[in-house]
Order: structure tokens, then sequence, then C-alpha cells
């Protein structure tokens, strides 16, 4: 900002843009969040939020033909591993089926 010229948009077809992005895209979804928020757990929660950067990623892929960078793809490996490990019940995965005694009703 120091070095930079602030050029404003002139047209009101832009303003008209940014003013129904900042209620429709920014508050409306925040709102939406909040009140979700109530019906899951907070881990949950905290999995959805850091999986945002990824399915952004995702989607400008599919819709704008972007395609991530070497680094790109290993923060979104380490997210997805992140929310897998968070999730998994690695108790239940390692436990041998015949180990379980099952009741004999």
């Amino acid at each position: 900002f120091a070095f930079e010229e602030v050029h404003l948009p002139t047209t009101t077809a832009i303003w008209m843009n940014i003013v129904f992005l900042a209620i429709a895209c920014t508050s409306i979804a925040f709102i939406v969040q909040s009140v979700a928020q109530r019906y899951t757990s907070p881990t949950h929660t905290a999995l959805i939020y850091s999986a945002e950067p990824v399915f952004a990623a995702f989607f400008a892929f599919i819709w704008a033909h972007e395609v991530l960078g070497g680094r790109g793809l290993v923060g979104a490996a380490l997210i997805l591993s992140g929310m897998l490990i968070a999730e998994l019940d690695f108790s239940k995965l390692f436990i041998n089926k015949k180990d379980v005694k099952y009741d004999q009703a």
C-alpha cells in the first residue's frame, strides 16, 4: 500500500458486484456457518474449516482450470491426512475380529 496508487472502481456495475459479494457471499455464509455449528461437534467444525482451502483448490481446478504447484499439492495432502488422523479411531482399526467376544444370547 505504501508504494502503489489506489484505484477505486468507477462504474456502478462494479460497485453493485462488490456490495452483492459482501452481503451474499460473506455475510450470509458466516451466518449459515454460525447456525450450523450448533448442530455439530467442535471437532467436525474445525475439520470443515480446515478443509476449506482444499475444496477451494478443487473447485478452482474444476471451474477455472487452475493447477496447483508441488507445494500446493503437498499442503492439500497434509490437510487431508490431518483430517483423517483427527477423525479415525485407530483403536477400532487395529482390533482383531477374533479377539472380540460376542454375546451368546
